[in-house]
């Protein structure tokens, strides 16, 4: 999530023909459940204290929200992470940040 929106303000700023356009940076719904799930399967040290809900369960409600990322990509190019590379990373970012507190 954070390194795709980087790199999409990198793009914005050196793709001549992305001058003067907005763009949505975002690979599509998530939901707070399957942010849970995420992160207790790619990170077993935060299992305990990541909310457990209904495993898989709690989709969005259909048409809770929808965006189009397609003119970031067909204009900046992007590709987007996964849910489960950019949840993970993030989660490992902020272990690191905790980490560096307790010193």
């Amino acid at each position: 999530m954070g390194q795709d929106l980087a790199l999409a303000h990198l793009k914005a700023a050196t793709i001549p023909e992305a001058s003067g356009q907005r763009f949505i940076i975002c690979a599509g719904q998530v939901s707070s459940q399957q942010i849970s799930d995420t992160l207790r399967q790619g990170l077993p040290e935060v299992e305990e204290r990541t909310p457990i809900g209904i495993q898989g369960g709690n989709p969005l409600p259909e048409g809770s929200y929808d965006c189009s990322n397609e003119k970031a990509k067909s204009v900046l190019g992007m590709e987007f992470k996964s849910l489960e590379e950019t949840f993970a990373d993030l989660g490992k970012q902020l272990l690191e940040i905790e980490k560096s507190q307790k010193v």
